[in-house]
């Protein structure tokens, strides 16, 4: 099977989903996500806007924003990179160009923060293996943003963590050599 055909078929299957079972997941995935010591030590969290079918990490927002943690979501420059801009659940959000929400940011320096100064951030991903190796949706955005992390691969900042659901997971993913491995993912199976 080509990585193309692994994304439809994932992608396919994520999308088929039921509300409860997606709802179901995301109030667990939560409660194990801020019992993390990364989530409790962290101050500036960010995470991502669920679309089709994805775990979705607004509850772990929310419980983040309400301990008075800054929050971010992805936003897409005008450069093709990922920023984080500032976000409080509720904020008002609008669609990119790949139809994916996002803040208003307007490219202002106090609603954006750079990858770097982030200390948690959840990731999106496809697919993925035991070795916390990812894919996504082929795009290497989250790779070109954090790909600092490969020159520095002791740094414990940002910490990366997948979520997903169990059947994403694949028996053996071979990274390229850009692909920047995530530090944990935690899947749900109900």
């Amino acid at each position: 099977m080509t990585l193309t055909q692994l994304r439809q078929q994932l992608c396919h299957k994520r999308a088929k989903l039921n509300h409860k079972f997606r709802n179901q997941s995301a109030n667990h995935i939560t409660d194990v996500v801020i019992s993390y010591s990364e989530f409790k030590q962290s101050s500036n969290i960010a995470a991502y806007i669920a679309v089709n079918g994805e775990l979705d990490p607004a509850l772990i927002l929310e419980h983040a924003a309400r301990e008075h943690k800054n929050c971010y979501l992805p936003v897409l420059t005008n450069k093709q990179d990922l920023m984080f801009a500032k976000y409080q659940p509720g904020d008002k959000l609008v669609n990119n160009r790949f139809n994916i929400p996002e803040p208003i940011h307007d490219n202002s320096p106090d609603k954006l923060i750079a990858p770097e100064q982030l200390d948690l951030v959840i990731v999106p991903l496809v697919a993925f293996d035991k070795n916390s190796n990812r894919i996504g949706m082929g795009c290497g955005y989250y790779d070109r943003t954090f790909a600092f992390r490969k020159q520095a691969p002791d740094s414990s900042k940002p910490f990366l963590l997948g979520i997903a659901y169990g059947f994403q997971e694949q028996k053996e993913i071979i990274p390229e050599p850009w692909d920047v491995q995530l530090d944990n993912i935690i899947s749900i199976t109900l």
